[in-house]
């Protein structure tokens, strides 16, 4: 939530809420763990397709702190 502008925040794409917006998913509620595995994935390019879209720019740039503390946010708003 703090990045200073560095990467386009969450909501820009997934809607204000996590609900989901147009093509990008839900993920609000999600397990911290599905999130958790869904971003490493992407880093580490295991995950691929068209799908992937903007996100392939953003995770590259997370760590794994950062990992763990975006899952654990959005695991606990309500679905």
């Amino acid at each position: 939530m703090g990045n200073r502008g560095q990467m386009r925040t969450c909501g820009s794409c997934h809607g204000d809420d996590y609900r989901g917006h147009e093509d990008a998913p839900r993920l609000a509620g999600r397990s911290a763990y599905y999130l958790i595995r869904q971003l490493a994935d992407m880093r580490s390019g295991v995950r691929k397709g068209a799908a992937l879209g903007k996100m392939k720019d953003i995770v590259g740039k997370l760590s794994d702190a950062d990992i763990l503390n975006v899952s654990a946010y959005m695991a606990s708003k309500a679905p």
